[in-house]
């Protein structure tokens, strides 16, 4: 099937973009190079990698999840053997569109290039992977004081589905003294409705977004926390269109926070 590319700011950009058929072999090879799992070339399963942060849309013909720069390496060979082109991907919150792949081909997402190479604690210097998560493992010395207050914490996508991480934020999160973290504030299918979907989907967005709240209200917590900024403010919106009373805090901010108690 051709790949789909939708330009809502130019519509001559959007007719310009070429379109490669899927080749079966090109499939073959990737699943054989990184195992079936680390793979997409299902529709269902690209739709999540069509779009970025941006209003802007076009669909990959494979997304690929490699774990070592021998694998980039490798892939991009591939590319090229095939003749079809490459485009890198991160957690895909850019605002600009540039994480899209705008004429087909392989999507190259580093999220699961999350280890840390290097660390270097005299000098403050670290070698990382383009998607580390390396604060819970490698531990918190600053002192915490309580935050009297109970935290729920909302996955965000790219992390949960993208690097695979559930337990690093929550980790953190317990390290800090005082009432506790509740359950989490909604059900995985809720995820991903932010950003770009705000405004394609705008009421089905809003429609989740009030069923989202509901689930958070039922914690009892009086903390909404996240990892992700479209989340922070797509969370923040629902507590003021639901009059929710919470308050919604990224997972570092609450840190900071923890930190900050001690100096009183």
């Amino acid at each position: 099937m051709p790949a789909r590319c939708v330009n809502y700011y130019s519509e001559k950009a959007a007719t310009s973009c070429s379109r490669h058929l899927k080749d079966p072999a090109l499939i073959r090879d990737l699943k054989s190079l990184l195992g079936p799992a680390n793979v997409l070339s299902q529709k269902e399963n690209l739709l999540l990698y069509e779009f970025d942060g941006s209003v802007e849309k076009a669909r990959p013909e494979a997304v690929v999840f490699p774990h070592t720069t021998e694998h980039v390496s490798r892939i991009v060979k591939l590319a090229a053997k095939y003749q079809v082109p490459v485009v890198g991907r991160g957690a895909g919150t850019g605002l600009s569109g540039g994480a899209l792949a705008r004429r087909g081909g392989v999507m190259i997402v580093f999220a699961r290039m999350n280890r840390v190479l290097e660390l270097d604690l005299e000098n403050r210097r670290a070698v990382v992977q383009p998607g580390p998560e390396f604060l819970a493992a490698l531990g918190l010395s600053a002192p915490l004081k309580p935050i009297s207050a109970r935290i729920t914490y909302q996955d965000s996508c790219h992390l949960l589905h993208g690097q695979k991480i559930r337990e690093a934020p929550r980790q953190l999160l317990r390290a800090i003294p005082g009432r506790g973290i509740g359950g989490t504030a909604v059900r995985g299918y809720l995820l991903r409705l932010g950003g770009c979907l705000h405004v394609t989907q705008t009421k089905a967005s809003l429609d989740l977004l009030a069923e989202k709240m509901a689930c958070a209200k039922t914690t009892n917590a009086q903390i909404i926390a996240t990892a992700n900024p479209g989340c922070l403010l797509q969370l923040r919106a629902g507590v003021g269109i639901h009059t929710t009373g919470q308050e919604v805090l990224h997972v570092i901010e609450l840190l900071d926070r923890a930190c900050a108690n001690t100096a009183s």
